[in-house]
C-alpha cells in the first residue's frame, strides 16, 4: 500500500517561462505541515507572467526520489491606495 512520507527532503524551484533564467529562485526548502506528505512554501515572484515550479523529493532513509513540474499562471490581484 501507498503511504505518504512523512520527513522527506522537499525543495522547489522556479523559473519564468517567458524570461528562462532571469528570474529563477531555488532551491525554496518546502516544510511539512500537520498531515503527512503534506508540504508547503511561499515564494514571491517580481513580475506576473508564467512560471514552471519543479519539486524535487527525496527521503534520505529510503530509496526514495520523486520529481514533478507544474506551470503556474501568476496575474495581477488587487491593487493597493
Amino acid at each position: 500500500p501507498k503511504r505518504p512520507l512523512g520527513g522527506a527532503r522537499v525543495e522547489a524551484f522556479l523559473d519564468m517561462i517567458q524570461m528562462p533564467g532571469a528570474h529563477s529562485q531555488g532551491p525554496l526548502y518546502l516544510r511539512s505541515g500537520d498531515n503527512p506528505g503534506v508540504y508547503s512554501t511561499v515564494a514571491t515572484v517580481p513580475m506576473v507572467g508564467d512560471y514552471e515550479v519543479r519539486v524535487q523529493m527525496n527521503d534520505p532513509g529510503l530509496p526514495v526520489y520523486g520529481e514533478a513540474k507544474k506551470v503556474v499562471s501568476v496575474g495581477v490581484v488587487g491593487t493597493r491606495g
